[in-house]
């Protein structure tokens, strides 16, 4: 390429930059309301105050370790948002992990998305997809506590029972090559 058509491709790549960056937004369609998906509504299973016990295994140990939790979700934003307040622990320290969540649907995704925000420092996100077949959310997450320097992933299900009691499982990873399962767990809660 000569020097010459070089610059004049130069110029043309300029004046395309300039007048992209020069269109302004229509702020009337920016502004418009959107109508809420109707996938949205799914989330109301998960709105409520709940109570709920589970049992568990840490990796190495054949122990069955007991844990009770609170769990209490409400909408926001006009209904495009739950956000949840939960603490779990054991019967001897109740309130051992505290934290809060919030969910939503994504329409490019086709996925419910949650994030979550745990005492300690933890931040995690999920994905979940809802079976209406059978009535079961498919959630898995990945986790990370830049205190710790710990990645984790996590997979599991919860079923709406009666429209009163949640049941549930979970198991979680390290992160990383090569993952080593840390903990799994089943559970039931139950709407206050």
């Amino acid at each position: 390429m000569t020097r010459r058509q070089l610059s004049l491709l130069s110029c043309v790549a300029l004046v395309a930059v300039a007048a992209i960056g020069c269109q302004t937004p229509d702020m009337h369609a920016m502004m418009a309301p959107v109508e809420r998906p109707a996938e949205l509504d799914l989330l109301q299973s998960f709105v409520g105050q709940w109570k709920g016990t589970a049992e568990m295994k840490m990796a190495g140990s054949e122990e069955t370790m007991k844990g009770i939790g609170e769990n209490d979700a409400k909408w926001a934003l006009d209904k495009w948002y739950v956000v949840e307040h939960f603490q779990h622990g054991t019967e001897d320290e109740p309130d051992a992990e505290k934290g809060m969540a919030v969910w939503t649907w994504c329409p490019k995704t086709k996925k419910y998305h949650a994030w979550m925000f745990m005492s300690g420092g933890t931040v995690a996100q999920a994905t979940a997809t809802y079976d209406a077949d059978s009535g079961t959310w498919h959630m898995n997450s990945k986790s990370h506590n830049p205190y710790k320097k710990l990645t984790m992933k996590g997979k599991g299900t919860a079923t709406l029972v009666g429209g009163k009691n949640w049941e549930w499982d979970w198991t979680e990873w390290t992160g990383g090559l090569f993952p080593q399962k840390v903990f799994e767990g089943t559970g039931t809660s139950h709407r206050q």
